[in-house]
């Protein structure tokens, strides 16, 4: 066992808090969820995971595979308070999704399916920090501290500078500071 492992573990547990908070502000109506993008998250994770896996990054596989179970437990509980809408950027989602798994098994290298991923998922999020910038009380804010927590120790996972080493580590960094900026300008 060597320290990224266990921060890896540390980042994954605190991400597990952080995100069933989450999922229980989203059961309480205290976040209104899109119900198809976190459908499209659910299966970006559950590729991404798979991806992971294929390249032996155990330091971020369980923060990813928290990511995907839990998206489906938003889902479950947001299907009262949600918006059932299919929207031209859930189409890219699917399509970049799709689109990450045909250059893996082109390629036979599952890097490429992280790469397209990593993209997909921060166009994919791109909606949610705008609406929180525009209206901060439209997230939570303890959540997203844990989960800015979370992805301090997940950064220290990173073992080299490969892209597909670091990528999925640097795009939590992206969403998790700006939403906690865009959750911290309430006046």
């Amino acid at each position: 066992m060597n320290i990224q492992f266990i921060l890896g573990i540390i980042a994954s547990l605190l991400f597990i808090v952080s995100i069933s908070w989450y999922v229980y502000d989203v059961a309480k109506g205290r976040v209104r969820v899109a119900i198809t993008s976190v459908i499209m998250l659910a299966l970006i994770n559950f590729s991404q995971l798979s991806a992971l896996i294929a390249k032996e990054l155990w330091y971020v596989v369980p923060f990813t595979f928290a990511a995907a179970v839990m998206n489906i437990f938003i889902v479950v509980f947001g299907i009262k308070n949600g918006k059932f809408q299919f929207k031209r950027l859930d189409a890219i989602t699917l399509i970049g999704a799709l689109a990450g798994l045909i250059a893996w098994h082109i390629t036979k290298d599952a890097a490429y399916n992280i790469y397209i991923l990593t993209a997909v998922m921060l166009v994919s999020v791109t909606p949610m920090i705008a609406k929180t910038f525009r209206d901060p009380t439209s997230e939570t804010k303890w959540p997203w501290l844990v989960n800015l927590v979370a992805t301090a120790f997940l950064t220290m996972t990173i073992t080299s500078f490969q892209p597909v080493d670091w990528l999925v580590q640097m795009r939590q960094v992206f969403l998790s500071v700006l939403m906690n900026i865009a959750i911290n300008r309430r006046h």
